[in-house]
């Protein structure tokens, strides 16, 4: 299958006998002529004001993330809202957290709110957004509308707030009344974005019908889909130090044919350890590059 293919790849499909449907519409801003004034970003300027009046302060994260802080934020949310997800879907990971563009919410010097972006060549998609249950109304808000901003400013072409899952045809005017979809497309077209539909693409019905019930068994993971697809449920994260120092191996060198080992780059002194964020119980040996 084809999952979450744009409408280009979904008629190439089907001109080649492939069964397509609809299943999320994508939210993307182009920055070029993107601008809060429009009469689309109404909602948005009213929830910036009373943010503005609660004393959130908002910002690009530093180059050391507060992963501790992080970590809390994301365990309360993923109590609140029944674990992480999985396959698709965002998930808390400090060693990709590193690489990413991510803004935080404080509010009185505490963490109550983060989000992250991936970045590419010429565009962000939104990856996190994490918040605890005192955050104010609106911290979410702040924190993509600081994003969108950062993108601007990097010359990014557009900016992705990823996807809004969709039902085909019937079933999805039954969708919008769930409380959660409903107001996961209400917050994100605050933004004022365009809406590009992604479908699901398969040889055969019955190809889409497996499709479906895996990729839901993979994301969800609750007791009923874990007997049906053998999916696990992801744990909530754990907290996390700031730092953590790595034992890592380096890669193939020349002297190593001529039965010179160089196996194990090791610092004995603590302070010239390399600083890297990351797990600490995580053994595995750190990329040559």
């Amino acid at each position: 299958v084809l999952y979450k293919s744009d409408a280009r790849t979904a008629a190439r499909a089907r001109r080649q006998g492939w069964y397509v449907i609809k299943i999320a519409q994508d939210a993307v801003i182009h920055l070029a002529d993107w601008s809060i004034d429009q009469p689309r970003c109404r909602q948005l300027r009213r929830k910036l004001r009373s943010l503005t009046e609660a004393g959130v302060q908002i910002g690009s994260a530093p180059s050391r993330l507060p992963l501790t802080d992080m970590a809390a934020v994301a365990n309360e949310w993923a109590a609140r809202n029944g674990g992480e997800k999985g396959f698709s879907m965002g998930q808390f990971d400090p060693l990709l957290l590193a690489r990413q563009q991510v803004f935080l919410a404080y509010v009185d010097d505490r963490l109550v709110a983060f989000a992250s972006f991936h970045t590419g060549r010429d565009n962000w998609v939104l990856d996190l957004m994490r918040c605890r249950t005192d955050a104010p109304c609106g911290t979410m808000h702040g924190l993509i509308h600081a994003g969108i901003l950062a993108a601007g400013r990097a010359e990014m072409v557009q900016i992705s707030l990823a996807a809004v899952p969709l039902w085909p045809g019937y079933w999805n005017k039954l969708s919008s009344r769930i409380p959660g979809l409903a107001g996961l497309h209400q917050f994100k077209g605050s933004f004022g974005p365009s809406w590009q539909n992604l479908y699901l693409c398969s040889p055969s019905h019955t190809g889409l019908v497996n499709a479906a019930i895996s990729i839901t068994c993979a994301i969800h993971a609750d007791p009923w889909l874990r007997w049906i697809g053998g999916a696990k449920r992801r744990p909530a994260p754990a907290a996390q130090q700031d730092h953590a120092y790595f034992q890592f191996e380096t890669g193939p060198q020349a002297c190593d044919a001529q039965g010179i080992s160089s196996r194990a780059a090791v610092i004995a002194h603590p302070a010239d350890r390399p600083q890297l964020t990351g797990r600490p119980d995580d053994k595995r040996p750190f990329p040559p590059a």
